[in-house]
């Protein structure tokens, strides 16, 4: 397994250890953290952040001109990590990706 992986593995199977509200307070950096990873075509780690409850359609409030996972997958051209991660099946279908 990638050490990139493992570093994201370890820190969501932290929060995994604490009720979901977690997810949902997280900071900016750490809200980035699943289009940092969709970015980096990091399918494994998108796949296992949005099982946790990371908002798929959440807008990256630090890089990649303000757009979502599925955005920097696609513009990275990873097929595998939008359809790895199924990042489609977890946006709601009312949002601007999907």
């Amino acid at each position: 397994m990638p050490e990139s992986v493992r570093l994201v593995r370890t820190r969501a199977e932290a929060l995994a250890n604490h009720p979901a509200a977690i997810v949902a307070g997280l900071g900016a950096t750490d809200r980035a953290a699943l289009t940092d990873e969709a970015w980096a075509t990091n399918a494994p780690a998108v796949a296992l952040m949005l099982d946790l409850g990371f908002d798929p359609g959440a807008i990256s409030p630090t890089t990649h001109n303000g757009g979502t996972a599925l955005h920097c997958a696609a513009w990275q051209g990873s097929a595998a990590c939008v359809a790895g991660s199924d990042i489609c099946a977890s946006i709601n279908r009312s949002s601007r990706d999907c």
